[in-house]
Parts: C-alpha cells; structure tokens; sequence
C-alpha cells in the first residue's frame, strides 16, 4: 500500500488561487528576464581574484531565475519543488521510493546511484511543468501517489564522484521551494550538504532534515547535535524526521519508518502550503537575489580594471621601442657606417652622384647613360640605408614582443591569450619588411606631387623620380649628404619632404610595433567584457521588492 498519499479527504487536492493573490508585491515578469538575459549575457572570462566565486554565484542565480523564479512568476499553478539532497550514501532515492511507494529511482551501494535527477509529480500537475526548465534537469515521472501542489525531487549526490551530478545536484539546490537534507548519524557532519543548506536556508527555502538509518545508541546524540547545528543556522523551526535503520534489506521502506515524514508532507498537501511554500520562496529571493547582482557587478567592474590594466600593459610595452627609435633617428644614427661610406663613394669626385652633392642646384640632366648612372646610384644609397632601417623596425619589433609578453605574464594576463596571439601574429622579420616598403611607397607618393614645380622638373629629369626619391628617403632617414642635395635641389619643398620622409619612417614603425601588440589587444577585445551597470540597473529595480 502506498505510503505517500498526500490527498485530502475528497480526493480533489487544494484549490488553486493565481499566484502572488495574497497581496504580495511581486515584480514583473519583464523585470527578472531582463535580468536573466543581463546574467546570460555577462561575460567575467579573466581568472582574477574572486572571479572563480562570481562566475559560481552567476550561475546559481541564473539557474535559480530560469528554474525557479521565473516558471513561479509564469506558471501559477506549478507545484512546489522539494528536493531531497545530500551527501553519497544517504538513501535518498530509497526514501523517495518509500514515500511514492514504488520504486522510481534506482537505489544501491554502486555510487554514483543516482546518475539522473527524478521528480515525482501527481499527473495533474504534470501539464503545469510542460515548459518548466526543470525538466531539462530531472526526469519527470507523474505517479498518483503525490499530491497535487507538491512534486518530490531525488537529487544526485552533492558530494557525487560524477562532476556532473555534483553539479547538477548543486543546481537543483536552487529549484527548491522546500529543501530535505538527507543524512546519517555517520555523515550528517559533512561540511558540503551544511554549505548547502545554508545557502537554501539564506534565499528563503524553507528546510527539513531526515536522520536515515539512525540506530539507538546513536539516535540521542545525533538528534540533539542536529537541533543544536540548526539553532545555530537560525533554522530552529526546521523539523527533524528520524527513519530508523532497517539493516540489509532491498525496495522500499516499511510504510510506518516514513510514516512521520509521509504525515508532514501530507499536511503541507492538504493545508495548501504548498502554494505557501512558493510565495515565501519567491518573495524572500528578492533581497538575496539583489545582493547577488550588486555583488556580481562588482566582479564584472574589477574584470573591466583587470582589462583595462592589460590593455595599457601592452600600450606602454609597445611605447619605448618606437620611443627609441625615434630618438635614433633624431641622431642620425641609423645611417652611420655603411650608409655614410656609401653616399661619400657615390658623390665623391668622380663618383656618379659628384654634382648632385657639389651643386644640387646646376645639375644638368646629361645623357641618358648620365642619368641612369645617377638613378642607380641614388637607388644604391637609399638601399644601403634601408637595410639598418629595416633591422631597427625588426629590432623595435622583437623588442617590443618580448616586452609585451614578460609584462603580461607578470601582471597575470590570461596564457590562453597569450597563446592565441602566437598563432595571430606575424613573425618581426615580415612585419618589418612590410613597414619599409609602405615607408617607401609614402615617400615616392610624396616626391611625386613636388616634381611638377620648375626645381622638380629639373631633378627628375637629371636623377629620374625614383631617384629623387630614393633621395629624400636617405635623407628623411638622417643621412646627411643626400638632405643636403634635396635641399639644393627642391629648395622650397625639400624641408617639407624631408620632414614628411622621416615622419613617415616613424609612423610605420609606429605601426610596424602595433602589428605585434594588436592581437593581444583585439584578443581582450573579444572578450566582451562589460561594466557592472546593468546589473545594478536590475537591482534598482528589484529594491521596490525586498
């Protein structure tokens, strides 16, 4: 014979009222799914201080909205959620099948026993929880053993050997309307179901306890430390249901050692308090759940530091290598050695740049041979300085990877990003070789509209515009020699050229340098991390409610 026939006396069940009908203020259903879809959106991806425990409070509280809260505001008629949890070994899914008198979920000394959650539910109220989220987390088994109003849940085991049922128990912790801590005299001391209960007892589920398998000699003890624990938690009210210890046995329990337990559910069935149970869970949420936001918003507020922080971490590695190839260029250090000896070969007596460098002003174009000699002459001069330019960039840019990856590890950014800019990058060797060619295309763009004036004419024709060019890249370089014959011969454009040369020498090297720094800066921009305002947003909004 059943045990757990938890219906009143004409068998109709309670009646139903809609919810939130005894007057309490309940928040719109807008109102918590904007929240819910805030928290879905929330990103808190950098492994700083306290975020492990934010990202863990996030999803309880989403857990707690999608599976809870928001079925309650939705669904008026859902039956409340008990859950029966607690540690391996208990006998929780031997309990739930005493009180439904049929065994419905698979009970043995295998552990993980339970590797699915079960809900017992009267099959009228089966329809109510046809959308209901928790069915993505238990399987629903209607059973006419339970009433109407109430629906039982066998949880897996808070301290599961299976990470999925532990975290699948620890989820369903927040489903609860009332919570059934399930122990033994032998593990009603673990500290993973106290946590457990603590956290129900805080967000207003209301609590019970059951001492399974308790023999006498112990029964005394346990029991008063029990009642002392939950003095302690503030949950003296809380009832304690003591199931003797039935020895070896298999299948359900006798009826009479669930039977106090079977008479109190019973009860909360045929009192409605099953409807009362809801409300008090949902209306005591609010505060908590407030709390919970503001201090999820604060987690997301110190993610967006810890971002910004990297962000300027990477600026300033990137800044000194660009800084000091600025201040080589100022010196014209670049172009000492090589480059020197070269422009000195070149434009010595005899040499084919000789009156360009004696007298910039009065070349004559000459033959065409003439001209050729000095083009490729000019063209050398502008190569033998592009080769130290080129390995500065490479220097500037090897320096500044190395920099930005010793200072990124040390101020904590994440290795995985770190990672991901290896393979996004491109190696210092190609970055560079593609700095000094845009350097060069700038400056042959530029050189380009200065010829059509009466002294660029001239030079064209006496060096070719490639060779004018070459030139003024030289000298924009910080190469002495070649300044000076752009200034011989464009005169009045050869400062700005020259300056326009050099700017643009340091704005590819700028870039040259932030090639290398970009990945890791779009890489903490894909993380999608964003203020906590919206989240103290929702919690203006729930302040009217608690």
């Amino acid at each position: 014979m059943p045990t757990f026939s938890f219906r009143p006396a004409n068998g109709d069940g309670p009646a139903r009222r809609p919810f939130g009908a005894s007057g309490d203020a309940l928040p719109r259903t807008a109102v918590v799914s904007d929240t819910l879809s805030d928290l879905t959106d929330l990103a808190l991806p950098l492994d700083i201080p306290g975020a492990e425990e934010a990202r863990a409070r996030r999803d309880r509280v989403l857990t707690e909205l999608e599976v809870r809260l928001v079925p309650r505001l939705e669904e008026a008629d859902a039956p409340a959620i008990v859950v029966l949890g607690g540690s391996s070994g208990a006998g929780k899914s031997t309990l739930i099948n005493s009180l439904v008198g049929s065994e419905i979920s698979r009970a043995g000394v295998l552990r993980p026993t339970t590797r699915e959650a079960v809900l017992a539910v009267h099959p009228d109220d089966a329809a109510s929880l046809a959308d209901n989220p928790i069915r993505s987390l238990a399987r629903i088994h209607p059973i006419d053993t339970v009433p109407r109003g109430v629906a039982v849940l066998d949880a897996p085991d808070l301290d599961s050997v299976d990470a999925r049922n532990r975290r699948l128990s620890a989820r369903l912790v927040e489903t609860a309307d009332l919570w059934i801590f399930v122990t033994t005299p032998v593990r009603y001391g673990d500290e993973l179901p106290w946590s457990a209960l603590t956290v129900a007892h805080e967000r207003g589920v209301t609590i019970g306890v059951v001492l399974n398998r308790a023999g006498d000699s112990a029964r005394t003890a346990v029991h008063r430390d029990l009642t002392r624990r939950l003095q302690s938690l503030g949950a003296a009210d809380a009832p304690i249901f003591v199931v003797p210890d039935a020895g070896p046995h298999s299948g359900p329990l006798p009826p009479e050692q669930v039977a106090e337990l079977s008479s109190w559910l019973r009860l909360i069935a045929s009192t409605r308090a099953g409807s009362t149970l809801r409300r008090h869970a949902t209306r005591t949420t609010w505060a908590a759940l407030r709390e919970d936001l503001l201090v999820i918003a604060d987690a997301a507020d110190r993610q967006v530091s810890r971002l910004e922080e990297l962000t300027a971490l990477v600026d300033a590695a990137a800044a000194e290598p660009v800084a000091r190839l600025r201040r080589a260029l100022a010196a014209h250090s670049l172009t000492d050695g090589s480059p020197t000896t070269r422009w000195l070969a070149l434009a010595s007596t005899g040499g084919p740049l000789s009156d360009v460098a004696a007298r910039p002003g009065r070349i004559r174009p000459g033959r065409a041979a003439r001209r050729r000699e000095r083009r490729e002459a000019a063209l050398a001069v502008l190569a033998e300085v592009t080769g130290p330019v080129r390995e500065a960039i490479r220097s500037a840019v090897r320096e500044a990877d190395a920099e930005i990856g010793r200072r990124w590890a040390a101020g904590g950014g994440p290795a995985s990003l770190a990672d991901q800019r290896a393979h996004r990058a491109r190696g210092p060797e190609a970055v560079a070789d593609r700095a000094v060619g845009d350097w060069r295309a700038r400056v042959e763009s530029s050189v380009e509209g200065a010829l059509s004036s009466p002294e660029g004419r001239a030079a064209a024709e006496a060096l070719g515009a490639d060779g004018v060019a070459a030139l003024v890249g030289a000298g924009g370089a910080g190469l002495a020699g070649p300044a000076a014959a752009v200034r011989g011969m464009l005169r009045g454009d050869a400062a700005r050229l020259l300056s326009d040369a050099t700017n643009a020498l340091v704005d590819v090297a700028e870039r040259a340098v932030h090639d290398i720094s970009r990945p890791y800066l779009d890489a903490l921009a894909d993380l999608g991390v964003e203020p906590g305002t919206g989240l103290r947003l929702r919690a203006g909004e729930l302040k009217e409610f608690t």
